[in-house]
């Protein structure tokens, strides 16, 4: 039996997943949470965390407040700098890895300038039929730089695009808090928090659970497969079965009634009779007996592909998006 993961939501994704992942590198990632900087702790959770993601996404990272410093002298600058670090491709985890890693905490928070660039990033991606967009954004605070993340989340989800926007605050205050679950919920998606590394962790193993998500898909075609070549075996077995004594019947009549000729017991005319018959009978036994076999193949198939279709259906969800 193969158990659904807690963490599988309702929401239905398309034929291509399109994941972005937004990054607070402000200035503020540098304080501890739990004994170590915020922004390594990201870095290590997201870095495992894009390891669990379908190999058919698209990724893209972006990150805000890793410019200038979080001085009034660098505001500007800082405010003014929202990078899209690798755009989406099919993810390469050690180069994705890499880019993460060279981060460092510096400048200020300008989480609504970031969504509504993100709004272009998507920009090849507007066919909401083929296309799910999703956004997975992490910031330890509030917005610094003038922005309104609520009505830019609200967009994103609003435009062709249709993205859906998960916010987690790390280590926030009340005030963030508030504006980062409004930016979530006016995005479509889910809004968690966590203090400290293994509350992220656990935030993105648990909430967004991509791997239990995939094993289960897998799972349940593995059974599926496996009942199918239980099946085949079994008609297979019985085919086998059948044929074999109906060849045995064949076998041990034409034997005898060739003794019998030979011994002239019977004429030539009824020899020919005999084996006529009893080779029609093995020929019905042996026809009919395939075409049950056949039969049962088929539906043995069907009854397959339902199973895996039933489990692609599920798999095109997303774990709480």
């Amino acid at each position: 039996t193969c158990q659904k993961p807690e963490s599988l939501g309702s929401t239905e994704l398309n034929e291509q997943v399109n994941i972005e992942l937004i990054l607070d590198s402000s200035g503020s990632m540098a304080e501890d949470a739990g004994g170590r900087p915020k922004l390594d702790i990201a870095k290590e959770v997201l870095g495992g965390f894009v390891d669990t993601l379908p190999k058919q996404a698209n990724v893209a990272l972006r990150v805000y407040g890793h410019v200038g410093s979080n001085s009034e002298a660098d505001r500007a600058l800082s405010c003014g700098k929202s990078e899209l670090l690798s755009p989406f491709q099919p993810l390469n985890a050690a180069s994705f890895k890499s880019t993460i890693n060279a981060l460092e905490p510096r400048g200020w928070t300008p989480i609504a300038s970031s969504l509504q660039q993100a709004q272009q990033d998507f920009a090849a991606y507007g066919d909401a039929a083929k296309n799910s967009n999703l956004i997975y954004l992490v910031s330890d605070g509030i917005e610094t730089c003038d922005g309104d993340p609520v009505a830019a989340a609200r967009a994103l989800k609003e435009a062709n695009i249709r993205a859906v926007v998960n916010v987690v605050g790390f280590a926030v205050d009340t005030v963030a808090a508030q504006q980062l679950r409004a930016a979530a919920e006016a995005g479509g998606g889910q809004y968690y928090e966590a203090r400290n590394a293994a509350e992220l962790q656990e935030v993105f193993k648990q909430r967004f659970d991509w791997a239990a998500w995939t094993g289960y898909y897998n799972c349940r075609v593995a059974a599926a497969t496996g009942e199918f070549n239980q099946d085949v075996a079994q008609q297979t077995a019985a085919l086998n079965c059948t044929i074999a004594k109906a060849t045995t019947e064949l076998n041990s009549v034409i034997a005898s009634i060739t003794t019998q000729l030979n011994s002239r017991a019977v004429s030539k005319e009824c020899y020919d009779y005999i084996a006529q018959k009893i080779k029609a009978r093995y020929d019905r036994i042996s026809t009919a007996t395939k075409d049950s076999y056949d039969s049962a193949i088929d539906v043995a198939d069907q009854e397959y592909r339902d199973a895996v279709d039933s489990a692609k259906e599920d798999y095109q969800q997303t774990p709480t998006p």
